[in-house]
């Protein structure tokens, strides 16, 4: 089975696990600052306490929106990065566009319970599937084994490794325990 090193590699070793670039040219594209928007809304959000037009249940709500469409699972490794980035990307444009909206309408005129109803439809339409977000998956995949075989063997790697570690191995000598371990586990048929 061959293996693409290139989408195999766990995110959490990249050296810019997350990459906003893209983030700015949209900004820069529609004159936003990097933190206009979200200084805007925590800007509406204190005038809510102060009797202008805003419901706080209803705010409360929308901030509850924005965490659900950009708190999705990490990729488990850089292809399945490939295949998030679009859903974020996607999620993330229907928010900025949403909550500009709503804080360019002002207090008297956004309609945020509408507002955030819309934004939950079009989350729906980019449901935060189709990648793996285990490094267990990706490994499970590339050998053809179980998915807990996989997790026992990045669980015996990884502890042999730390143990090596922490008892003054070098890098070498604690990846030469890793790899033990998990040859270990692979004859034991884990």
């Amino acid at each position: 089975m061959g293996t693409d090193y290139h989408t195999d590699v766990p995110i959490s070793i990249r050296p810019n696990p997350v990459d906003l670039a893209w983030l700015d040219e949209y900004r820069t594209l529609h004159g936003l600052s990097r933190n206009s928007v979200f200084n805007q809304a925590l800007a509406s959000f204190r005038m809510a306490g102060e009797g202008a037009g805003w419901n706080a249940a209803e705010l409360l709500d929308m901030l509850r929106v924005v965490v659900e469409a950009l708190d999705i699972p990490d990729a488990a490794c850089v292809g399945d990065e490939e295949i998030r980035r679009p859903i974020l990307d996607d999620r993330t444009g229907v928010m900025l566009t949403s909550l500009k909206l709503m804080l360019d309408r002002g207090p008297d005129q956004a309609d945020v319970a509408w507002t955030a109803g819309y934004v939950r439809e079009r989350l729906a339409q980019t449901p935060a599937t189709g990648y793996r977000t285990d490094y267990a998956e990706v490994i499970a995949d590339r050998e053809g084994i179980t998915v807990e075989s996989a997790r026992a063997q990045l669980t015996a790697g990884g502890d042999a490794f730390r143990s090596a570690r922490a008892a003054g191995a070098d890098f070498s000598e604690a990846m030469a325990a890793q790899t033990a371990a998990v040859a270990a586990v692979v004859e034991a048929g884990q």
